[in-house]
């Protein structure tokens, strides 16, 4: 069995997101959400250790804003265009 070795719990949601670099602005959506990152899918990925303003709008209006940082990320095989690929962001403090 593999261990779980996360230091928070991973909630599972579905978010719209923006994304703010010094190149410009993108949307996405976040798949899920913990107390240290997320799992944003998007169109066109950043480069890890790539740093950004990543703002989460939640289903009752709220947003949260969080400068975050690039883990990795891959292309996913899904049809849709919106999220053909998926990021894992860290939270920075």
């Amino acid at each position: 069995m593999q261990v779980d070795r996360r230091r928070f719990i991973r909630h599972h949601l579905k978010c719209s997101v923006t994304v703010v670099t010094s190149q410009g602005t993108m949307s996405g959506q976040a798949q899920n959400l913990s107390g240290d990152g997320a799992l944003i899918c998007c169109r066109q990925p950043l480069t890890p250790r790539k740093c950004m303003d990543l703002t989460i709008k939640f289903s009752d209006g709220f947003s949260l804003e969080v400068p975050s940082e690039v883990v990795w990320y891959y292309k996913t095989n899904a049809g849709d265009e919106k999220s053909s690929y998926k990021m894992g962001v860290r939270f920075l403090r």
